[in-house]
């Protein structure tokens, strides 16, 4: 992190708070656009200042952000908001501080009904947001924009991570019965109604302290499409993430969700779908115990997938 940066961030903080800034500490980039700063100022408060990435805007975040709140949800309040580049050269959007630290750090250490409360609160959440009104097509945008995707391309394509080529061994005898099971899927996937949803809130941006939800954070976009998208990405990142209590989470996740016998086979393909893809694009060639569990966990799922498939 380089000390003009810090400078300019704490002039231009100071300047929007009106004090000085005691310390500013580079946060946890994970995968959103642009860096986000923790900032104590000098009376001993506490905000956190996100910058855009090159190029890139906050604005969006910004309307997010104050929609989510509209509706009663516990994310950040927007405390400023500024535009000028006029040092950093980037948007920067100042919020509140929000105690807590990511769900896949404290989980090892919650208990079931501090689990089973999350699932519940989580599930809250996400049945809220689906109130907004529904897009004009399906994709990752900012609330109200006019997202421009099929669904079935949201789930070939979940992300901007380039998929390795050649795929890893683990991964090549995977993605022909994946692609195979996306083929059978399409009839669901065509039906699928443009509700918006929180496709990030699953081990990271979901804040807890001491077993109990403090907020959720991280919303330069949202999505619209369907919402079980969410709670496959979510029971991928605990497969990954191996925590004991993992599986319970995610069941829990799915019990609160009611799925039916019709919806369990879908979220089991999108969980799938992210395994696969955290094997052969977010990191290819990585090692460690993940990578067993997820490829074991990926062809496990394919396999029930594809005696279900016969009912799509």
């Amino acid at each position: 992190m380089a000390s003009n940066t810090v400078e300019a961030l704490s002039e231009l903080v100071a300047a929007h708070m009106g004090e000085p800034c005691r310390s500013v500490e580079l946060l946890a980039p994970g995968h959103s656009l642009g860096r986000t700063f923790g900032v104590e100022l000098a009376g001993g408060r506490r905000v956190v200042a996100k910058l855009s990435a090159a190029g890139g805007s906050l604005e969006p975040a910004v309307g997010n952000l104050r929609t989510l709140r509209e509706l009663g949800l516990p994310v950040p309040e927007v405390l400023a908001f500024d535009s000028s580049r006029s040092k950093l050269a980037v948007d920067v959007l100042i919020m509140s501080h929000l105690r807590g630290r990511d769900l896949g750090q404290e989980l090892p250490a919650m208990t079931r009904p501090q689990l089973s409360r999350l699932a519940e609160q989580v599930i809250d959440i996400q049945r809220t947001v689906g109130t907004l009104p529904t897009g004009d097509g399906c994709g990752f945008a900012a609330i109200g924009e006019r997202p421009t995707r099929t669904w079935s391309d949201v789930v070939c394509r979940p992300n901007a991570w380039r998929f390795a080529d050649p795929p890893p061994g683990d991964v090549a005898g995977l993605l022909p019965r994946l692609r195979r099971l996306i083929e059978r899927a399409e009839p669901y996937f065509a039906a699928v109604k443009p509700i918006c949803f929180l496709d990030d809130l699953t081990t990271k941006n979901v804040l807890v302290e001491d077993g109990e939800l403090t907020g959720v954070v991280d919303f330069d976009v949202v999505c619209y499409g369907d919402p079980l998208f969410h709670l496959g990405l979510t029971a991928a990142a605990l497969t990954s993430n191996g925590a004991p209590l993992g599986g319970f989470y995610a069941d829990e996740l799915f019990r609160r969700a009611g799925l039916d016998g019709t919806a369990r086979p879908v979220v089991d393909l999108y969980q799938a779908v992210f395994l696969i893809n955290f094997l052969g694009a977010e990191d290819p060639y990585g090692q460690g115990p993940w990578r067993s569990r997820c490829a074991s966990a990926a062809a496990a799922l394919l396999t029930s997938c594809e005696v279900a498939a016969a009912g799509w």
